[in-house]
């Protein structure tokens, strides 16, 4: 019986395989770099592959039909059974949310909210040396998850509103000295023209009394993009506290301009702005970044030249400076000579001034 459903289930497997094996995506190249550093004369090769595997074997969501009156409903959300990249089976379960519903009203008992407003997200994050952490670093205010609860909701085509309530441990007494505290929370969402605005109120009761205030707004006019968020937070002891944040986009025939902005009264940076222009003036690609964090006490300069000669063949430079006094310097030659290879001579440092850097070559083989 045993060895019969050992047969069953490698010929379900295979079936399913060979009913998916169109939707199979396979990856690889192979690399061969020869390299000299200047500043230490050091000389050596280096031989590297990789490749990918992607198969999915199921996907999808799935959820009840609708009905007239009050009803339950629920819905499970974006399950997978795959292999990705790698030898070994992900399964990924559905998340699950169920509601009973009647038109625009709901009342959903799962998922509970998470009783989080952090809404104005850090801006140091280019993995610049000088840049610092600001992360953990906020104002957002990211209340206990609560052991069950419910939404009260309702939307319609202008605005939406939810009211949620949990208490942080069941009835069983497993957890007394956290028992009969409560979570409150509201999200608020309404569109005014062009405005899309989102409202987050959240509190503790008897747990965590912080009470924390999120908003953002975002206000797409074309050729402009802005998003303002803000995040505020009156704590159960200690002074009230927030930070803002400005996004800000610009396209602009060949340019393409983005600004992100965060200034708050208690975090450690108190003040970070990131600047980007990137210009496509065909066959010139430039990019410049500039950053400057912590109330500009640190600040990076980068500059990103390409230019594209033919199909076959484009060069690429960068250059930059930051307030540790480093100068990265980088110049590159591509070249797509012959069918599935591509060669690339390099040269790259990371501070001209203390390091001589390295030339490489490199092959690259890649289906």
């Amino acid at each position: 019986m045993k060895k019969i459903t050992l047969v069953l289930a490698l010929l379900l497997t295979f079936g399913i395989v060979a009913a998916t094996a169109q939707d199979a995506v396979v990856t690889g190249s192979a690399t061969g770099t020869v390299g000299f550093d200047l500043e230490d004369s050091t000389f050596g090769m280096l031989s590297e592959s990789a490749a990918t595997l992607d198969l999915t074997l199921a996907s999808g969501t799935v959820e009840t039909e609708a009905a007239d009156g009050w009803y339950g409903w629920i819905k499970l959300a974006s399950f997978k059974v795959s292999f990705e990249e790698t030898d070994v089976l992900n399964v990924d379960a559905p998340s699950v949310t169920a509601k009973i519903i009647n038109g625009p009203m709901y009342f959903q008992i799962y998922a509970i909210d998470g009783f989080a407003t952090d809404v104005a997200a850090e801006v140091e994050d280019d993995g610049y040396a000088v840049e610092g952490d600001d992360d953990g670093i906020d104002v957002g205010t990211d209340l206990a998850d609560g052991s069950g609860g419910f939404t009260f909701g309702y939307m319609a085509d202008a605005f939406d509103v939810a009211v949620h309530f949990a208490t942080e441990t069941d009835w069983t007494g497993a957890d007394p000295d956290n028992n009969a505290h409560f979570l409150f929370g509201v999200d608020a969402g309404l569109m005014a023209g062009p405005a899309d605005i989102d409202l987050a109120v959240v509190r503790g009761i008897g747990v965590e009394e912080d009470l924390g205030l999120g908003v953002t707004v975002s206000l797409p006019i074309d050729p402009i993009s802005l998003k303002l968020a803000f995040d505020a937070q009156l704590p159960a002891v200690g002074d009230f506290m927030y930070e803002a944040r400005v996004d800000l986009g610009l396209t602009a025939g060949p340019a393409t301009v983005g600004v992100d902005f965060i200034y708050g009264d208690e975090t450690a940076t108190d003040m970070d702005l990131e600047l980007d222009v990137d210009l496509a003036l065909d066959p010139i690609t430039v990019g410049i970044f500039f950053g400057g964090w912590n109330s500009f006490d640190a600040y990076a300069l980068d500059v990103d030249l390409g230019y594209t000669m033919s199909d076959q063949v484009s060069l690429a430079a960068s250059f930059g400076y930051d307030s540790d006094e480093s100068i990265p310097v980088m110049v590159s030659a591509t070249m797509k000579l012959i069918p599935n290879t591509t060669f690339t001579l390099k040269y790259d440092t990371v501070d001209v001034v203390d390091d001589l850097g390295a030339v490489t070559f490199a092959t690259k083989i890649a289906y």
